[in-house]
């Protein structure tokens, strides 16, 4: 799920830093020196040097990764270069790239259906640099997700585009707003669709908006001073949002509740969670610093249950109701499961001896449960899963021998 998010972290910060600021412009670097002397005897030019074959980066072609749809035990279809896979009611979303340039590549997104093994273009996104891959959402027969355009390493600003995917008529984009930020956030409410975004004018803020895919229409719900928004959900009865507040030169994090009509009803203070989250950061600036991180996942149920992960290195799922901590670790995610319910799986591509098992936890109202994720070769291990609104799961599997004995067997996606 993270494999190009990690790629442009350090761009965002340096976004982050610079949104205040202005581009400096460089002077011509072409003009000539008007005080040099006319008659200076000039030396022969240099030869240029000789093109070897496979030297410029255009050149350079990457293998064909074959990866292989499984269904209920059985083989599908084989896919070249397939990536970012989403399971819907109506088959699997996934796109293919091709890089243009440092941050950009022109995104195809695909529709497979595995039944008949149908596979079909829906449309390209051209100079895609950045999607909330991470809160692709389903609703009404329809898959959306944010997008940005334009290398990331241009200062200027860039709008915030709300894709919309459709399975007959394919890509619509939208803009929602001109000062676009990457790690945007994206959550389904009870009609519409919600958007928390950081402001790149030199504002300091961060606006919460609100689309209704009915009418096509989009419009600013709240605007937060300071920044401190960072991930939203919304249940279908009420929306949550999450902010990381400065209190007394010290993180605050609290998540507020509002209403359909969104109407504040409730705030609660997490901060004590987060602290004994990120215990092992300290108690001083460096903890502060991780609580204050970018968030790239955020559930709150009502039963009470919490799940939290950024894109540092902290993942939890607590009780806010007596504070405890029921998991942790870098490799724990999340994915919506059926109504009531999230799945966790344990990726242990950190860890990918053979002999250590993936485990997937399903957590329906308080209960935690567990059960082992097994594959014909050992060495795979889980790196993504997406559920559809009616309960199929897709289970997206890479191989690695960490002993380096025998050759890598291709990836595969698995729905059950």
């Amino acid at each position: 799920m993270k494999r190009m998010l990690l790629t442009v972290a350090a761009v965002v910060t340096l976004l982050m830093l610079t949104a205040c600021g202005d581009r400096e412009k460089t002077p011509d670097q072409g003009a000539k020196d008007k005080g040099k002397p006319e008659n200076v005897t000039k030396e022969p030019p240099e030869e240029p040097p000789i093109k070897k074959p496979d030297e410029t980066l255009n050149e350079i072609v990457d293998p064909v990764v074959t990866t292989t749809v499984y269904k209920n035990g059985k083989k599908c279809v084989e896919l070249a270069d397939a990536d970012n896979p989403m399971m819907t009611d109506f088959g699997i979303i996934y796109t293919k790239h091709q890089f243009k340039g440092a941050f950009t590549r022109d995104e195809e997104y695909h529709l497979l259906v595995p039944d008949t093994g149908e596979d079909r273009i829906l449309g390209t996104v051209n100079d895609l640099s950045y999607e909330t891959v991470y809160d692709r959402v389903e609703i009404n027969g329809k898959v959306y997700t944010l997008i940005m355009k334009g290398e990331l390493d241009d200062l200027g600003t860039k709008p915030l585009i709300l894709l919309e995917i459709d399975p007959m008529k394919g890509l619509t984009e939208r803009t929602v707003c001109e000062s676009g930020f990457p790690y945007a956030m994206l959550a389904k409410a009870a009609d519409c669709l919600l958007i928390g975004n950081h402001n790149m004018d030199g504002s300091d803020t961060d606006s919460l908006w609100a689309y209704r895919p009915e009418d096509g229409t989009s419009y600013e719900v709240k605007r937060y001073p300071d920044a401190p928004l960072r991930h939203i959900y919304s249940d279908g009865k009420r929306a949550y949002v999450l902010c990381a507040r400065m209190k007394d030169g010290k993180t605050q994090m609290v998540i507020e509740q509002y209403d359909s009509s969104f109407s504040l009803v409730a705030e609660q203070d997490v901060t004590a969670i987060f602290e004994k989250a990120c215990a092992e950061m300290g108690d001083g600036e460096d903890r502060d610093m991780e609580m204050r991180q970018h968030v790239s996942g955020f559930h709150v149920t009502e039963d009470g249950m919490l799940y939290y992960e950024n894109f540092s290195c902290t993942h939890f799922l607590a009780d806010m109701n007596t504070g405890k901590i029921l998991r942790s670790g870098e490799c724990f995610c999340d994915v919506a499961g059926k109504p009531g319910e999230l799945y966790f799986e344990y990726m242990k591509g950190f860890r990918t001896e053979a002999s250590v098992p993936n485990t997937i936890y399903t957590l329906s109202k308080t209960e935690l449960t567990t059960s082992e994720f097994k594959t014909d070769n050992p060495n795979y291990y889980i790196t993504d899963m997406s559920v559809s609104q009616n309960g199929t799961r897709l289970t997206r599997i890479e191989y690695k021998d960490a002993e380096n004995r025998g050759e890598d067997l291709a990836p595969a996606w698995v729905i059950e």
